[in-house]
């Protein structure tokens, strides 16, 4: 871990520590990778080399001043200055990830066939967090290739109750006994 990225990430996340606010910066992170995700405009005029710092930085407050933390926004115009916009994301993305770890958060992926209402990503999160002994954050995302069912995935741990899994189980087992049977025949 010793990208351009992950240096910006680590410099935030001390930011944060001196601060005391390691949660909300993570809040505030996940929101402004959300945004800049979606918008593809945002993210063009940030890393576009033929714009000037100065028009970068003026986009950044039009869209973020005084409604982020304003180290974050510094952050932002220090990563502008050394022409490394096209980071902002893998920035973001990275001090998430180290800002969890550093709070001993763990996080991963639900991946279900339909959007999960809050009250059942949260009943999953209380089951995986017992299982890993720690606590977890699950982010919902949708593949309708499961079929129905759910799939869990956190660092190494994958925990699969898909119907899909469930169908291929099936197929191995019917497969391994032969086959069924009908009246004597295969």
């Amino acid at each position: 871990m010793d990208s351009a990225s992950s240096r910006y990430a680590i410099a935030l996340l001390s930011i944060a520590r001196e601060e005391n606010k390691i949660k909300e910066y993570i809040e505030v992170c996940e929101q402004i990778y959300e945004i800049i995700s979606k918008n593809n405009d945002l993210y063009r005029i940030i890393k576009d080399y033929g714009l000037s710092c100065e028009e970068k930085k003026e986009t950044l407050d039009l869209c973020f001043k005084g409604k982020i933390p304003q180290y974050i926004l510094n952050l932002f115009y220090v990563v502008i200055d050394n022409n490394r916009g096209k980071l902002i994301k893998e920035i973001l993305q990275d001090f998430i990830r180290i800002a969890y770890k550093d709070l001993k958060i763990r996080q991963g992926i639900v991946y279900s066939t339909t959007k999960l209402s809050s009250k059942e990503i949260e009943n999953l999160q209380e089951r995986v967090s017992d299982i890993l002994s720690c606590q977890t954050i699950l982010i919902n995302e949708i593949d309708e290739s499961l079929v129905g069912g759910f799939k869990i995935k956190v660092d190494d741990l994958i925990i699969d109750e898909s119907i899909k899994t469930r169908f291929e189980k099936l197929k191995l087992q019917l497969l391994s006994e032969g086959g069924y049977k009908s009246n004597g025949k295969n």
